[in-house]
């Protein structure tokens, strides 16, 4: 008797790798909670090999050292944390596919180095992190000579939340190291020596091919800015980095103080602001912005504070809106730009006539915390 062939199914083709990778990135756009994503990627990473690579990128590309509760502990006692000796001495494998790394709550220069100096273990590391990290006693030279002898990867991202320098030269001479003159994206957040600052949170992206120096600028040039640094570093930066600077983002904490003259970024491609509030003097500034001949995305926010503000006080912000409307409509006819983001506030962007006609306008997303609140008072209160 002849094998019957009506029961023998064929094996597909493969997916293609493109698709494979493109499945398990879209895991974390579907799940928000991320126990949730890791147990997805785990199963993933079972299907089978080509299926693990990818899935192993997203468990291990993320390392976080935090070293909470150990300000008063000695240095012997911090490195003998499961947590420090796992950093200090990762496996192979997994240390491979780390291309972020967070450090957090360091408060002894001795250790601060000594973490700095083990980052040539992740050697795909590309973005950095330090999260409330005192470098106020930290000598950059010191550290500098030190990761001469144990080099860190190219990094290409650095964050700077809640972190303490001596002053803003020392932090320039942190910024500026050699072993970060690959960075293309520098953020700075709630600086403790910069308390009341008008600025309270920048980021920074440069495109090196427009010549202009890298974040790691030499210390010859950064002599010139010496004398001029007297308020927040990023401001040194942006008149070192200006013609370079292709995107930039700035929360501003007090907008009477507001300094930021656009003529130093000609090459600007991306401007987000975010002020405390929409009062009639913080539109008067927009008008200086027209200058920017690439400007292509421009995004205005406010506060969650003041989202709820207006919220909670419905029809006292006529004034604002027109003025809102006369400030975006210069904005909206320059030929170079594509879209412009408003605050999703009440009785807003349909009040925007003039500013609307370019068919540019569109609204912003809401802060978590408004989302909260709006969550609490009902729907009702959203239009």
């Amino acid at each position: 008797m002849s094998r019957s062939t009506s029961l023998i199914i064929p094996i597909p083709d493969p997916f293609p790798q493109e698709l494979v990778d493109r499945i398990i990135d879209e895991v974390r756009h579907i799940y928000r909670d991320k126990m949730r994503c890791e147990d997805v990627w785990k199963a993933c990473s079972s299907v089978c090999r080509s299926w693990r690579t990818r899935a192993m990128h997203h468990l291990f590309r993320s390392f976080t050292l935090d070293l909470l509760g150990t300000q008063n502990s000695t240095i012997k006692k911090i490195q003998a944390l499961p947590q420090f000796i796992g950093f200090k001495a990762p496996p192979t494998f997994p240390a491979s596919f780390v291309t972020r790394v967070c450090i957090c709550r360091i408060y002894k220069a001795k250790l601060v180095q000594e973490v700095m100096c083990s980052l040539h273990l992740y050697p795909n590391l590309r973005e950095l992190e330090f999260e409330d990290v005192l470098f106020s006693r930290s000598k950059v030279k010191t550290l500098s000579r030190a990761l001469d002898r144990s080099p860190p990867p190219l990094l290409h991202r650095l964050e700077l939340y809640d972190t303490s320098f001596i002053d803003s030269e020392q932090s320039l001479s942190f910024i500026g190291m050699s072993h970060f003159s690959a960075l293309t994206v520098l953020e700075i957040k709630h600086w403790e020596k910069l308390d009341g600052h008008w600025l309270a949170r920048a980021l920074v992206k440069h495109d090196p091919q427009f010549g202009e120096p890298s974040f790691a600028t030499s210390l010859s040039l950064r002599e010139g800015c010496r004398s001029t640094c007297t308020g927040h570093p990023i401001m040194d930066i942006i008149r070192v980095l200006g013609k370079s600077i292709t995107e930039l983002e700035l929360d501003i904490g007090h907008e009477q103080d507001f300094d930021f003259d656009p003529n130093l970024c000609p090459s600007l491609h991306r401007l987000l602001l975010t002020f405390d509030q929409l009062s009639l003097f913080t539109l008067t500034l927009l008008g200086r912005f027209t200058v920017l001949k690439t400007l292509t995305h421009f995004s205005l926010g406010v506060s969650d504070f003041f989202h709820l503000y207006w919220r909670d006080n419905p029809g006292t912000g006529d004034k604002v809106i027109e003025q809102l409307d006369h400030a975006l409509t210069p904005i909206s006819r320059m030929a170079s730009i594509q879209e412009i983001v408003v605050p999703r506030l009440p009785g807003v962007f349909e009040s925007l006539v003039e500013s609307r006609k370019t068919g540019h306008l569109v609204e912003g997303d809401l802060g978590d915390d408004v989302v909260y609140y709006i969550q609490l008072r009902g729907p009702s209160i959203i239009r």
